[in-house]
């Protein structure tokens, strides 16, 4: 399937062949076609996505994809992105599918504040278990001053 990168959001419709004809960004700016540049992952960034078990590649089969979470690295060069995909069938009036329409959202600037985030509070724990004073041991021994 073609795709082409995107920067923040994106717009495609493919034929039945995978072929993406029609395509609008929100940004200008498209470094390629992606197909031959990028490839896809599940949000682990390391098992790859079939074409067959992508968004728009169950779309075509006839699923209605609601906010898949996917990477899209780079194979040249470039950072990946992080992408919120929503995917559904194109039919005609009969109920035939004849391709896919698809909007790919970039969410890697979310992705990258809850990972700081996190990381925030963890540290944030980690000061504060730093700070609680120190248990003195109880003696419980008469004899003791």
């Amino acid at each position: 399937m073609a795709y082409s990168w995107w920067t923040r959001t994106g717009v495609f419709a493919f034929e039945r062949d995978g072929q993406a004809n029609v395509w609008a960004a929100s940004l200008p700016g498209s470094a390629g076609n992606c197909a031959e540049e990028c490839a896809f992952y599940h949000p682990d960034k390391v098992t790859r996505l079939s074409v067959f078990e992508s968004p728009t590649g169950r779309a075509m089969r006839g699923e209605s994809v609601d906010g898949e979470e996917i990477f899209v690295a780079r194979l040249v060069g470039g950072p990946g992105t992080w992408s919120n995909v929503t995917a559904r069938p194109l039919r005609d009036e009969n109920g035939l599918i004849h391709g896919a329409v698809a909007v790919f959202r970039d969410i890697s600037a979310q992705k990258l504040a809850a990972v700081q985030q996190e990381t925030c509070e963890r540290s944030g724990q980690r000061e504060s278990m730093r700070k609680r004073p120190a248990r003195r041991k109880i003696d419980s021994s008469p004899c003791s001053a």
